[in-house]
């Protein structure tokens, strides 16, 4: 038998199959624009999950309070001495906050709970020994809470304006017409101006600033409420 070269069929065959030029091309931008659709939707996810993990590490702070206070008699940490486990004595110097989040170490297993994930100033600290700073800490503390008054604020994200100026490392006293907002730096999509608060029962709320400066406003005094407010 006499061997015969095979073919060139299926050769051509798969030849005609191959892509051409403008055909390779087509598909790229085809890949590209699906890729430009797909970064936003990826960024908002991503936004949501530090969002949730946000509000989530801001329950576990009132927790942590919470615990505190039923451990000492209904006193939060600035009300109970420091021979006691407490930090009220550093509430005479208000631009030191780092004292009062230090009280709930025993509470809090770690710093890290105490930061939000959208803080991108400061210090990640990994132990309370290295957190023995304001910027370590990414919420503000409302030394006037009380749990049996659940609409009151006991925290909340501390990148804070009042009149359009950002608070830092201060004690301050704000009623219930205060031009007080949140700025972008955390939560700015969606909304703007967005930040999360603390209720004195334990709850925690996504508000925008205007729902921050709506809950300023406390039953039974309506129109001259006072809050004191720790910013680290």
């Amino acid at each position: 038998n006499t061997l015969r070269p095979r073919s060139g069929t299926g050769t051509r065959s798969r030849l005609a199959r191959a892509f051409t030029l403008p055909e390779l091309a087509i598909v790229l931008v085809v890949i590209g624009v699906l890729a430009l659709l797909a970064i936003p939707a990826m960024a908002r996810t991503r936004a949501r999950s530090s969002r949730i993990k946000c509000v989530n590490n801001l329950k576990n702070v009132g927790l942590g309070l919470r615990i505190f206070s039923t451990d000492s008699n209904g006193a939060w940490p600035w009300q109970v001495s420091t021979n006691k486990g407490g930090s009220e004595e550093f509430l005479q110097n208000p631009s030191l906050v780092w004292p009062h989040f230090l009280a709930l170490s025993n509470e809090l297993s770690t710093p890290r709970i105490a930061r939000c994930p959208n803080d991108l100033t400061g210090i990640q600290p990994a132990t309370w020994r290295v957190a023995t700073t304001n910027s370590a800490f990414s919420y503000f503390f409302g030394i006037d809470a009380s749990e049996e008054r659940p609409e009151t604020i006991l925290g909340g994200d501390s990148n804070l304006e009042l009149n359009g100026q950002r608070l830092r490392s201060t004690l301050v006293t704000l009623r219930t017409n205060a031009n007080v907002q949140f700025d972008n730096s955390r939560h700015a999509n969606p909304p703007p101006g967005a930040g999360n608060i603390l209720f004195g029962d334990g709850s925690v709320r996504q508000v925008t600033s205007a729902g921050l400066r709506a809950s300023l406003v406390l039953p039974g005094n309506p129109t001259n409420s006072i809050h004191r407010w720790l910013i680290p």
